[in-house]
């Protein structure tokens, strides 16, 4: 028999190498490898963190992103210790999960509103709760002669403190 190549020796150490991996491994049945896919999730099924709070409380915490692209973040409820019957185990945390993000609707994006048809809400609020007319008539006062000029067109999510503060 003919000597080995360096490529077939180099390839017979690297099987011996893996043969002996497997072994340390011990055997993988269909049991083990079906529980190791099964520790992912599903796309779209959100995931459930434990956090543990201030008062020293550990609760479930289920995030997902809902039908208009938004992060939506929620507590699951108390998470079970060790030893404890209070509280939901990860299996119990999960179906809880799973039923609030069936029964999530996300809210509608508001129209982009601007600083004159806010104080516009604001003074119809103002009203509404019963202040007297005069005041009333203040608070549209400021916002016709002062805001609406100032401000102008602009929405309220590109007017920064450095504008207010001008």
């Amino acid at each position: 028999m003919a000597s080995a190549s360096p490529e077939e020796r180099e390839r017979e150490a690297l099987r011996r190498s893996f043969r002996a991996a497997q072994a340390r491994a011990g055997p993988v049945g269909a049991e083990e490898r079906h529980n190791h896919l099964m520790d992912r999730r599903s796309y779209g099924s959100g995931s459930l963190r434990s956090k543990r709070l201030k008062s020293g409380q550990e609760v479930w915490v289920g995030l997902w992103y809902d039908a208009a692209g938004r992060r939506v973040k929620r507590h699951v409820g108390p998470k079970r210790m060790a030893g404890q019957k209070e509280g939901l185990t990860k299996a119990q945390a999960e179906r809880a999960l799973r039923k609030l993000i069936d029964a999530h609707v996300p809210a509608e994006r508001a129209e982009r509103m601007t600083i004159g048809e806010a104080g516009e809400k604001y003074v119809a609020s103002r009203e509404a709760l019963g202040r007297s007319p005069v005041t009333v008539e203040d608070y549209g006062s400021v916002v016709r002669n002062h805001f609406d000029p100032f401000f102008g067109p602009a929405s309220i999510d590109r007017v920064t403190s450095l504008d207010v503060e001008r």
